[in-house]
């Protein structure tokens, strides 16, 4: 009786298994729509950086904060509120090429970005860069003739766009706060990135591991299956589960 129980079991699961990866696989072709190539991600990013690193360093001419309180009066360069400051505005500009950095953040031995592929599965995120490169590229190479006394007029023009680009972005859509929740969403992801070259390494060095990954995919699988295993007379689903032999790899 027990026995067929067992291949009752075994069935059900088999098919069961089958199911889910379908349906997993299909989730997944779902969720995986790409914007542009990989290595277009990893362009824009790099484009960005220069870029923004150029701006950052041209923000600290002393004659743009007297500018700034200036064209805000005159609406020309306008903040969502009073509260964001001149000195608040570059600490965000340098946070945003930091943010910029860590999505080219990658694995150093196998050379594998973290944040690309998943950056090009955000059209919000992926799009709001793309406008502000483009701007960017077009406006912030006329930023040139900065003596310390005088700000030409193409500058000044290049300087407002790209100020209220910023503004808009930072403030209004809330970009910094979007990039934050990126790399949050992500940091499970990356335990489990960390998990597998952590049980490589100590492979390599001939100690043994217990494989995370497999683990959770099995829990996965059989938390699918928790009603069908309700059914099932303890003892015998204690000694089919035994027969799993959950993996221990050494």
């Amino acid at each position: 009786m027990e026995k067929k129980y067992l291949i009752s079991v075994l069935a059900i699961v088999a098919l069961g298994f089958g199911l889910h990866l379908t349906s997993q696989q299909e989730a997944k072709k779902e969720k995986e729509q790409f914007i542009g190539t990989k290595q277009q991600a990893i362009d824009l990013i790099n484009k960005l950086i220069t870029d923004n690193s150029s701006f950052s360093v041209k923000l600290f001419h002393p004659l743009l904060p007297g500018k700034v309180r200036q064209w805000q009066q005159k609406g020309l360069v306008q903040f969502p509120t009073k509260q964001v400051l001149w000195e608040h505005f570059k600490k965000d500009v340098h946070q945003f090429g930091s943010y910029l950095h860590s999505l080219l953040d990658k694995n150093p031995q196998t050379g594998v970005y973290y944040h690309v592929e998943n950056l090009q599965k955000n059209p919000t995120l992926y799009n709001a860069l793309q406008d502000i490169q483009k701007t960017m590229a077009l406006h912030e190479p006329k930023i040139e003739h900065l003596s310390p006394f005088k700000l030409d007029k193409e500058s000044l023009e290049a300087l407002q766009k790209i100020i209220n680009l910023y503004g808009t972005q930072f403030y209004q859509n809330k970009l910094l706060d979007t990039i934050k929740e990126f790399f949050k969403g992500f940091e499970k992801e990356a335990e489990k990135i960390r998990a597998v070259e952590e049980a490589a390494e100590k492979k390599a060095a001939g100690k043994p591991t217990f494989d995370t990954v497999d683990l959770l995919a099995t829990f996965d699988l059989l938390a699918t299956f928790d009603l069908i295993f309700d059914l099932i007379p303890p003892p015998l689903c204690l000694r089919f589960l035994t027969t799993l032999r959950l993996p221990l790899r050494v």
